[in-house]
């Protein structure tokens, strides 16, 4: 197998359960753990993420600045050299496109490697210049195809997230104490994560399962969608956890898992949630299907439906040969969820590339 220099380009680069952050955490550890050279450029990161790429043997530079023009220009000029250096120059971000453009014209046109995280932002299409596209789905590829009118379509490459040197074992993990019957959702307190709609279903869920109560662990930066549990009256049965780092300790203690996002580009969290044996309802949008197997480990509903969703989560709840057959599936063909994996297909676009 031939090895390449690979330069990862992003905004930021935290510890901070940031899905896409994550996701190219675990590649980069996994590239280097086979022998990849790996370095990373932004513009900040944090001390447990710098020890984590170190431990690795991953190099992090710091001074990669695209946030105004004026910076965009300086750390352009200052990093040409640098960047012309490597075999590969995978860009995450809109930003740190331009710059690498900027930069290293020539090399970014023969040498250049674009994951489309979010292919919904309206700055994206400078992502559409790099040599290769790599989607996070087949749905994401499906759209891209579908804007550009078919000028580009890209390589899908489903993010892997198990495996990875990232986190610990998920057989080491202890499950959280959940009284009840917890049901978890995991991730951004966001309208377009569905958050709204899951309170509003968990007033339907209540009347129905005596005992249920909702865990929303992310950060707690969104005072509105709390103050929306309060009005609607579920404020003794929703729990705000707060931010974890390892979240498959809530996951592991879930009765039910719930992703009722309204667009999603892949999930990361379904794939972590998997590995628990934890049963699955979640939207049928973006790349969640395909998260989930094309559909087969959990249970799919249609975005912004409480009733279907409040329907969904009750079944799980109530039904213990439906519960089961879900735990089952969730475990079944875990391979496509790895970082290996997910690290193999990179590869190959990285040899297109390189030479």
């Amino acid at each position: 197998m031939s090895h390449y220099r690979v330069a990862h380009l992003t905004n930021t680069l935290k510890l901070d359960g940031t899905g896409f952050t994550n996701s190219t955490t675990d590649l980069m550890l996994a590239h280097a753990a086979a022998g990849h050279e790996v370095a990373v450029f932004c513009h900040s990161s944090d001390d447990p993420m710098r020890q984590l790429l170190a431990e690795h043997g991953i190099e992090v530079f710091e001074d990669f600045d695209a946030s105004s023009p004026k910076a965009l220009l300086a750390s352009a000029r200052s990093h040409a050299r640098q960047l012309r250096s490597y075999e590969v120059l995978h860009v995450h971000t809109v930003r740190t496109t331009l710059l690498t453009m900027l930069a290293a014209p020539l090399h970014f046109l023969r040498r250049s490697v674009s994951t489309l995280h979010n292919p919904y932002q309206r700055s994206v299409f400078v992502m559409y210049l790099t040599r290769r596209i790599v989607s996070i789905s087949a749905a994401d590829r499906d759209y891209v195809h579908r804007r550009t009118r078919g000028l580009r379509r890209p390589t899908p490459i489903l993010n892997g997230t198990l495996g990875s040197g990232r986190l610990p074992s998920v057989e080491s993990v202890e499950p959280a104490d959940l009284p009840g019957k917890p049901i978890v959702y995991v991730g951004a307190i966001y309208e377009r994560k569905g958050v709204d709609v899951l309170l509003k279903a968990m007033q339907r869920i209540r009347e129905a399962v005596p005992g249920a109560h909702l865990y929303l662990v992310g950060n707690r930066d969104n005072p509105a969608m709390e103050r929306l549990a309060t009005d609607l009256g579920l404020d003794d049965v929703v729990t705000w956890v707060g931010f974890s780092p390892d979240p498959r300790a809530y996951m592991k203690a879930a009765s039910v898992f719930v992703l009722p996002s309204r667009a999603e580009g892949f999930g990361n969290v379904l794939t972590e949630a998997r590995s628990t044996g934890t049963p699955i309802v979640a939207s049928n949008v973006g790349g969640i299907p395909e998260a989930l197997s094309n559909g087969k480990a959990g249970l799919l509903v249609e975005p912004e439906d409480e009733e279907g969703l409040a329907q969904a989560i009750v079944s799980v709840l109530t039904e213990d040969e439906l519960a089961a057959r879900l735990r089952v599936a969730a475990l079944t063909d875990l391979e496509s969820a790895s970082v290996q994996r997910a690290a193999r297909e990179y590869e190959a676009v990285y040899a297109t590339v390189a030479h």
